[in-house]
């Protein structure tokens, strides 16, 4: 409830996070243009959180 992504000690996310188009990246973020999507007006997206 920081606004932020806390981790933990060896820098493992210590809560939930996710990504757009279920993107996943190796020991970073994914790129953008693989997180990305096109806007439309009433888009319905779900992203899956990882614990």
């Amino acid at each position: 409830m920081n606004g932020k992504l806390d981790t933990n000690a060896l820098g493992t996310p210590a809560e939930g996070y996710g990504f757009s188009n279920n993107a996943v990246g190796w020991l970073s973020a994914p790129s953008f243009s693989t997180a990305s999507f096109s806007y439309r007006k009433n888009l319905n997206l779900t992203i899956r959180l990882h614990y």
